[in-house]
């Protein structure tokens, strides 16, 4: 059960076209909340707001799984000189870099597909083992940034299923520098800075089901998983406004109707999609990713 927009008549109610739910007006204090059919508060899920993050936005949580970019599943693990050693996995953006091979004479082009502050995926016909140490030369678009690279994954043609894209490796960052992060920290932030959706929100979400799970809003609720609407809550920290700006930006994108009084911007839309029986996790996930490539991807030609 649910209650939407405050700016709405207080005494009005509506019932979702689905089940698990009953009819109620909540308290103002737990507005927007995702409620199991019992009619308690996803408390697990949408009640324990996230710390700042580095740049202002919440936080990511640790060890979460990133883009599940094809072929390139394997963590990524960074270590700072000068500050204990960090294991994470880092949030993967769709992206198009020329990525040069040092010395790279004779070796086929290569481009970055994806990226994330620990590595990317590089579109090669290089062949290349896995484990082999390269140094190679990102195109980044303030000019060539040298770094050495470990291969953690690669991706042969005969695996190839829908996509050339697919043929090539996941490489980790070894032994970067601080003049490289801080390149790759601003052309990251660039990527997100162009887009006028709360990419950083969907990709927390996206992470966050794929490590705690995800689930729909039943009586059964498994321990600690997320339905959709909680993980965009939760990856919101607490910031109604972001909450509500991705709501907007998956809302339309789901082919269901928006709330007859909030429109997208209520979490009914969200609500109804992910409950819609024979729903599943990799659906939900999918379409994130959707919604989140087509963003930056317009980000980019903007």
């Amino acid at each position: 059960m649910r209650r939407c927009d405050r700016r709405h008549p207080p005494h009005r109610e509506h019932e979702p076209r689905h089940l698990g739910y009953v009819r109620a007006v909540l308290p103002e204090s737990l507005h927007s909340r995702p409620l199991t059919a019992s009619g308690t508060i996803c408390r697990s899920r949408a009640s324990r707001a996230a710390p700042p993050g580095r740049w202002g936005g919440p936080a990511t949580p640790g060890a979460l799984k990133p883009t599940a970019g094809r072929g390139y599943e394997g963590p990524e693990r960074r270590s700072v000189p000068g500050r204990s050693s960090v294991s994470s996995t880092q949030p993967r953006y769709p992206t198009s870099l020329r990525v040069a091979f040092v010395p790279g004479e004779g070796a086929p082009s290569a481009r970055a597909t994806n990226i994330s502050a620990g590595g990317m995926f590089v579109h090669t016909e290089r062949k290349l083992s896995r484990g082999a140490l390269l140094s190679v030369a990102l195109e980044l678009p303030d000019g060539p940034a040298p770094v050495q690279a470990k291969v953690i994954h690669d991706v042969a043609p005969a695996r190839r299923r829908t996509s050339p894209d697919e043929h090539g490796v996941g490489v980790q960052f070894v032994g970067t520098d601080d003049a490289f992060r801080d390149r790759l920290e601003r052309y990251i932030e660039s990527l997100l800075a162009r887009s006028k959706v709360p990419v950083r929100v969907l990709l927390i979400a996206r992470d966050l089901l794929h490590e705690k799970g995800w689930t729909q809003l039943t009586a059964r609720d498994p321990a600690g998983s997320y339905c959709l609407t909680g993980a965009l809550s939760k990856a919101a920290g607490g910031d109604r406004d972001a909450y509500r700006a991705a709501l907007q930006s998956m809302g339309p994108r789901l082919s269901v109707p928006a709330c007859a009084f909030g429109g997208f911007n209520c979490h009914c839309a969200v609500l109804s999609w992910n409950d819609r029986e024979g729903r599943t996790k990799n659906e939900v996930i999918a379409k994130l990713d959707e919604v989140i490539s087509e963003a930056l991807d317009a980000g980019a030609s903007a």
